[in-house]
């Protein structure tokens, strides 16, 4: 059991840690996403590296794939943010997740087979307006039959 436990921690762990993608885009459109990869094990390697669309934040193999890519050798805590291009080509307009899958096919053994997707922000991907509340202020508290003044932001992310 010893051995087995020693030859996990030594090898490489692939965690995508950052997925940065814009909060919309129109249909058909290219854009950039980066993602940022870690290895967290005890050796080093490289690894693939698919992007998806989701309809959750929840990423696997059954997303919508968008692109793969290749992250060159990471050495034992070394991280990499990767800019990759993808194209906004879903089956229906509205909101959707891009993720990413480091090693999305097991093909490298890692110390945690787990840890290896993560979504970004929710974005849109339409023609139409995408209003969100950013902010909303006021006092902490009023009496009954008061006036109060409060100040709402929205933003058009569409």
């Amino acid at each position: 059991m010893k051995a087995a436990q020693q030859r996990l921690l030594s090898d490489p762990d692939f965690v995508v840690t950052k997925v940065s993608a814009p909060t919309s885009a129109t249909p058909g459109s290219s854009f950039q996403v980066t993602v940022e990869v870690c290895n967290r094990g005890g050796s080093g390697g490289g690894t693939d590296l698919n992007l998806y669309f989701s309809d959750d934040a929840e990423i696997s193999l059954d997303d919508l794939w968008a692109v793969s890519a290749y992250v060159g050798y990471l050495s034992p805590g070394q991280c990499q943010s990767q800019p990759v291009g993808l194209t906004a080509s879903v089956p229906t307009y509205g909101p959707w997740y891009v993720g990413a899958y480091a090693d999305p096919y097991g093909s490298q053994v890692e110390s945690d087979e787990t840890n290896n997707a993560l979504a970004s922000e929710l974005m849109g991907i339409g023609h139409g307006a995408d209003f969100v509340i950013t902010s909303v202020t006021g006092p902490s508290s009023a009496t009954h039959g008061q006036s109060i003044t409060t100040q709402v932001t929205i933003c058009n992310r569409g």
